[in-house]
């Protein structure tokens, strides 16, 4: 840890999270020697970042030196997200929450056994929704989920598939159906820079997002109605040809000095 000017510490800045996380630039030297003799191994499945085989005849004695898929993003490996040093870079990306609604009245009505069954379904849903169209999970806590787009995964288009992935989880869940969805959503997307990394302190380290974009992010996706996406105007501003008929809105959000442009979409 380095401190600010204030006596803050803050996790390090790295040039190889930047490259990572940007997409922007090449990996240094030493990176790019390991996907060349990493790919060497046979696999039709690898990690994104390091080239580790997830399948074929040496995909185990990768998995026991750490490079099983990862917990985040089943296209990355551990040892690139969850093992990797502490530490990340200030990069453009999307944060998403899809929070489940009446969460206390549902565990209340259903009780505790079948209250979790459904949250775990809800949790699988929204992975089949969000990791195919290249999302890291930041966080899963009891009722919500926290999901990043960066450009080094999702590409030049991640706020876009942001998006994407929200109007996939609202079908999933039952939104886009002639019944009734199984379980009450919201959602919220905000995009602009923002630290990304591994975090923590006292031998906890975790993966996530820190700053105004998940803040805005969490206080958009709590002004979101059921089946409903809230988003910011530079994530809706990829998107607006898909969704011309966005209501606008200005949002006084808690704990934000200025109202905040927000854009209410709906599957349809």
């Amino acid at each position: 840890m380095t401190e600010n000017a204030a006596g803050q510490a803050f996790p390090p800045m790295s040039d190889r999270w930047a490259a990572i996380l940007r997409g922007e630039s090449p990996l240094r030297f030493a990176q790019r020697a390991g996907r060349r003799a990493f790919a060497i191994a046979p696999g039709s499945m690898r990690c994104k970042l390091c080239n580790a085989p997830f399948t074929g005849i040496s995909a185990a004695a990768f998995r026991v030196c750490g490079y099983g898929q990862s917990r985040k993003n089943p296209q990355l490996c551990a040892r690139c997200v969850e093992s990797a040093p502490e530490g990340g870079a200030v990069v453009p990306l999307s944060v998403l929450f899809a929070d489940v609604r009446g969460y206390t009245s549902l565990t209340e009505r259903l009780g505790t056994i079948e209250a979790t069954a459904l949250v775990n379904r809800f949790y699988e849903t929204a992975s089949k929704a969000f990791l195919p169209l290249e999302g890291l999970l930041g966080q899963i806590a009891g009722d919500e989920v926290m999901v990043l787009f960066v450009p080094g995964l999702a590409g030049r288009s991640y706020r876009a598939k942001a998006v994407q992935a929200g109007m996939s989880l609202l079908d999933g869940v039952g939104y886009g159906e002639a019944a009734a969805n199984w379980i009450d959503v919201g959602i919220g997307i905000a995009s602009g820079e923002e630290f990304v990394g591994n975090v923590g302190g006292g031998g906890f380290k975790d993966f996530t997002a820190i700053g105004d974009v998940t803040n805005t992010a969490a206080r958009l996706t709590s002004a979101a109605q059921a089946g409903e996406i809230v988003v910011d105007a530079a994530t809706h501003a990829d998107v607006l040809g898909d969704y011309p008929l966005a209501e606008k809105e200005l949002l006084s959000l808690k704990g934000k000095q200025a109202a905040v442009e927000a854009f209410r979409l709906r599957l349809g």
